[in-house]
């Protein structure tokens, strides 16, 4: 599926990530509100017949459903939340694909906890934006959890994920392959918030579509 997809199957060389500065390493409007979108790439903008010969692969035609919502949403912001956000290159091979597809880069990524992947999700709203500014129970519940317990600093350093201001957070959503309402207690934070992806499709209008609806409620 796809015409021309990103591939990484060649071998990734060393590389320093202070040579260039990260591709989402740039300012927002602490004054807009913004509509965030946290994106996974595998099973999402990839699917289980694209990954079958080639290690790593974003496929164009399901990127392009991608950019369809990020242009329907007034706004919006990419985070990335994907395995792919954890190396310099792969990051870049994101960015690459996205520019490619007429897709705003991802602006931020979501910290390696290595828990779960709502509380990354969670955890990065708290960090960089005011959604969780009343919500006295989530600090208190996870106050021990922070950007500074996010793993592999080398590869993946703190201004990957971290704005460079506090940002007003209208609505997000999370787009994934992953079942992020498994835990009872952590689904209630993503009712509403989230579009489950079948991985053997990938991303689908239907779930650009369940998207935009839940942004916009």
């Amino acid at each position: 599926m796809g015409n021309k997809p990103i591939s990484l199957k060649q071998k990734p060389q060393d590389s320093n990530p202070q040579d260039s500065n990260p591709p989402q390493n740039i300012s927002l409007d602490p004054n807009k509100e913004y509509q965030i979108i946290f994106i996974d790439i595998d099973g999402v903008l990839n699917n289980a017949e694209s990954t079958v010969t080639q290690l790593y692969v974003i496929e164009d035609d399901l990127t392009k459903l991608l950019k369809h919502l990020v242009d329907q949403i007034e706004g919006s912001i990419l985070i990335l939340s994907s395995t792919w956000r954890y190396t310099q290159l792969t990051r870049e091979k994101v960015k690459t694909a996205f520019e490619n597809n007429g897709v705003p880069c991802y602006v931020s990524c979501t910290p390696n906890l290595q828990i779960n992947r709502v509380i990354e999700i969670l955890v990065w709203l708290r960090e960089n934006t005011n959604y969780f500014d009343n919500d006295k129970v989530f600090l208190d519940k996870f106050k021990d959890i922070s950007f500074d317990t996010s793993r592999f600093k080398d590869e993946f350093p703190l201004d990957c994920m971290k704005l460079k201001e506090i940002i007003k957070a209208k609505n997000f959503v999370a787009i994934d392959d992953e079942n992020l309402m498994k835990d009872e207690q952590l689904a209630l934070y993503m009712q509403n918030h989230f579009v489950f992806v079948n991985k053997k499709t990938g991303l689908t209008a239907e779930n650009v579509e369940k998207a935009i609806k839940l942004l916009n409620s």
